[in-house]
């Protein structure tokens, strides 16, 4: 027996393969693939998330109070008062809104707020009820059980109406709690817990004056609670806000559809009504609000042009009396016609500034236009003012005093036109809003997203399941091919494919190589048996340890296999259990506990003809009673064979070590663990160990030992030291990548050497997306089965 000097590997190919047949390499594999595949295999549990999110969801939209909606649409247009009036009165009072204005409008506390208050919207009532029990009842037109603790319990319809409520602002937004005790009367309990009675119709009045109430009627069965509160203007018209929705149509069409939601029918298109027709009034007091503050302007300006129109009338009378009659020549006419058509235009120009005044600044455009006119008109008055210079003095204080009481007999009847038209202006104003649908609410609910709720729960359900998933296979990836265990710098031995018969016996005096020799694992073992003669073949004991990571991996059912089968090809094999906390492989081939074993040898209680138990080896063994051979090559008939093959097993008795001779195949003897003591460790670390196996090496080919999992137990330790070649078994999707690190680095630590590793159990169909099971530290519990 000699060092390693070769390795064989038995592997699986787990190179994918496209639907040709053809290779494919790993580096030209998705990346997504693996993950795929990984989520794949995980459908049974991500579809039980999907069916709860599902459940979860319909439960949610069951839940769900139903909402309904009433809607209307509206016209914006340019306001026509079908009267025609003057330029500068038509651009006035011109007041053509834009759809995006209107929107806001529509959505502000002035419309929402007055909305509010006639409907007493700031008052919110609803019974008390179990959300998902009350709306299936309700669904199935069922009634509350009578069974007294559901007596408080409503259903959905049962409402309260209340009259009036007004409370204390320490009581804002605070819930009352209000229970029907018969048909005439009811409790009602403040939020500070006292109980008042009242009756149905009446005003009730708090003592304390902190509320008074007055409900018209409640309809519901005797001793169902209602929750009622009165909340902030602000916080109702917030509430509405949300439940009204405003749009355009389409872009430029000025038709506006207007909606709202109600859990009640009834109330959605009250309220649409409500908002409709505050909306369309404050809309024609906003067109007619120019007409009277130009009307008020009007009436001011009035009495002061009349009185100048009395005085220039008085002036040039008097004039005319003092210097007799003067007519004005043709030439005097002209200039006075030309001035007083100056002055007169000046005097508008004056007016409109007046009125632009109040609407604009100085340097708005109209309001620029307006000063600039009026400056040309001014110059033009001053060059004609310049001509009447050159005229007699009498015939200019003539042409003076005419001028004046033309120009104010001018400006008084023209504020008279512009009054009236303002009145016929105020008098027909109708707004630019004109209402197309009237508010109609539809009885079948809307909006309730019944199928998006179950839809999105499960999607949720699902991307959390899946989120889980990749979560934990990022952060500690399980062993899943040969290539895991390469890329950490340690060779596989062998890659022995997963035992469906094994995992049925569930090791039970079940030994598969002996059991089932045909089976595609035996044949793994194989090829690391012959791995193991070629690399031990010149140098060394022959000692093999091992061992793994945690419990429940299968190094007992690796080294009892590989036992068996190096005994079945020659070798003279001993198998020692050094697992003295929870070994069983004494079990397997019928050795009972009582019978001493490495532990009474260790404690120098047992010898070593004491401990050791030969093994019958089923194809080449042969009893010491019948004192002939069976082999392959007997003329017996197959028939025949297994007739006395039968005998043979019932003249053996199985509570006794069976006594074997062995041919020239070879011998398997078997240590078995012993009495589980209470120090394994303190017993491996004597002198006597290392004298035991120094001297069975000596009586063997092969000496397998198998040791208690590393992160477990210091025992792998201890006997590696000894050992020509230490074997680490890890199992396939199960040990962790971070465990087999965790056990190279303990060797390395106890300058014990890791010859290489097993990978057990692979499944094909699992790699790439196996059975991933993680563990988050190494708190194994592995005490004595005793």
């Amino acid at each position: 027996m000699g060092a390693q000097t070769g390795t064989s590997e038995v592997t699986i190919n787990t190179n994918s393969t496209n639907i040709n047949g053809t290779s494919m390499s790993n580096e030209e594999e998705s990346e997504l693939l693996p993950l795929l595949l990984l989520l794949w295999s995980k459908k049974i549990l991500i579809g039980s998330l999907i069916l709860v999110g599902c459940i979860v969801g319909a439960l949610h939209a069951l839940s769900k109070v139903p909402v309904y909606q009433a809607d209307s649409l509206i016209q914006l247009e340019t306001k026509n008062s079908g009267i025609t009036l003057s330029e500068d009165i038509t651009d006035l009072m011109s007041n053509e809104s834009e759809a995006v204005s209107e929107i806001e409008i529509i959505k502000s506390r002035m419309v929402l707020g007055e909305a509010v208050k006639q409907m007493q919207l700031d008052i919110v009532s609803e019974p008390k009820s179990f959300p998902l029990i009350a709306n299936l009842l309700s669904l199935f037109r069922m009634t509350v059980p009578e069974w007294e603790w559901l007596s408080v319990y409503g259903l959905q319809g049962e409402e309260l109406q209340v009259v009036s409520l007004q409370v204390n602002d320490r009581f804002l937004g605070k819930p009352f709690l209000v229970r029907k005790t018969s048909d005439s009367s009811y409790q009602i309990e403040d939020p500070d817990g006292r109980v008042s009675d009242g009756a149905i119709g009446d005003v009730l009045t708090h003592r304390d004056n902190l509320f008074q109430i007055e409900i018209a009627e409640i309809y519901a069965k005797n001793g169902v609670e209602f929750k009622i509160q009165k909340q902030s203007e602000l916080a109702a018209i917030n509430r509405l806000r949300d439940s009204v929705t405003v749009a355009e149509k389409s872009r430029g069409s000025n038709l506006l559809s207007i909606t709202v939601r109600d859990s009640k029918v009834s109330r959605a298109k009250e309220t649409l009504d409500s908002i409709l027709q505050i909306y369309v009034s404050q809309n024609i007091g906003r067109s007619s609000e120019e007409a009277e503050k130009s009307i008020a302007f009007l009436d001011q300006q009035l009495p002061v042009v009349l009185d100048d129109l009395s005085l220039a009338e008085k002036d040039l009378n008097e004039f005319r009396l003092q210097h007799e009659s003067i007519n004005l020549d043709l030439e005097s006419a002209s200039v006075l016609e030309q001035m007083v058509s100056l002055d007169t235009r000046i005097s508008e120009l004056s007016l409109e500034e007046a009125e632009l005044s109040r609407l604009y600044t100085v340097a708005h455009p109209r309001y620029a236009a307006m000063l600039n006119k009026r400056s040309q008109l001014v110059k033009e008055k001053e060059s004609l003012s310049s001509v009447v210079q050159t005229f007699p003095e009498t015939q200019q204080e003539i042409l003076k005093r005419t001028r004046n009481l033309e120009v104010n007999q001018h400006i008084y009847l023209q504020l008279l036109n512009k009054k009236q038209e303002l009145n016929v202006l105020k008098a027909s104003a109708v707004g630019n809003v004109r209402i197309i649908d009237n508010a109609m609410a539809n009885p079948v609910p809307v909006g309730s997203g019944k199928l998006a709720s179950v839809i999105l729960a499960a999607m949720l359900f699902m991307l959390a399941g899946c989120g889980y998933i990749l979560l934990r296979f990022f952060l500690q990836r399980n062993v899943d091919s040969p290539e895991d265990i390469t890329k950490l710098g340690i060779p596989v031995y062998a890659t022995v494919p997963r035992s469906i018969t094994q995992d049925k016996h569930n090791g039970r005096e079940y030994v598969v190589s002996r059991d089932n020799p045909t089976e595609l694992t035996v044949e793994a073992l194989r090829s690391l048996r012959t791995s193991l003669h070629f690399g031990m073949l010149d140098n060394g004991k022959g000692i093999v340890s091992v061992t793994g990571p945690s419990p429940e991996i299968g190094k007992s059912f690796v080294a009892t296999n590989l036992a068996y089968l190096a005994a079945e090809s020659g070798a003279k094999v001993l198998l020692i259990d050094a697992d003295m906390r929870r070994g069983s492989i004494g079990g397997l081939f019928g050795i009972r506990k009582s019978q001493p074993g490495l532990s009474e040898y260790l404690t120098g209680s047992a010898e070593l003809e004491q401990v050791t138990n030969p093994v019958k080896l089923m194809s080449t063994s042969v009893s010491l009673s019948e004192n002939k051979t069976k082999t392959k090559t007997s003329v017996l008939e197959p028939e025949l064979e297994a007739v006395l093959d039968g005998i043979d097993q019932i003249d053996t008795n199985p509570c006794e070590p069976e006594t074997t001779v062995v041919d020239d195949r070879g011998q398997l003897v078997v240590i078995s663990r012993g009495s589980a003591p209470p120090n394994p460790s303190e017993l491996l670390m004597k002198k006597r160990l290392p004298d035991f196996l120094d001297q069975v090496s000596k009586s063997y080919d092969l000496v397998v030992v198998d040791t208690p999992p590393v992160l477990a137990a210091t025992d792998a330790m201890i006997i590696g030291e000894y050992a020509d070649m230490n074997l680490m078994v890890v199992r396939h999707s199960k040990t962790s990548i971070h465990e087999m690190e965790e056990v190279v680095k303990a060797f390395s630590v106890n300058s014990v050497k890791m010859s290489g590793v097993i990978l057990n159990s692979y499944d094909q169909k699992s790699s790439k997306f196996g059975q991933y099971s993680y563990a988050y530290g190494y708190q194994y519990n592995y005490e004595s089965s005793d």
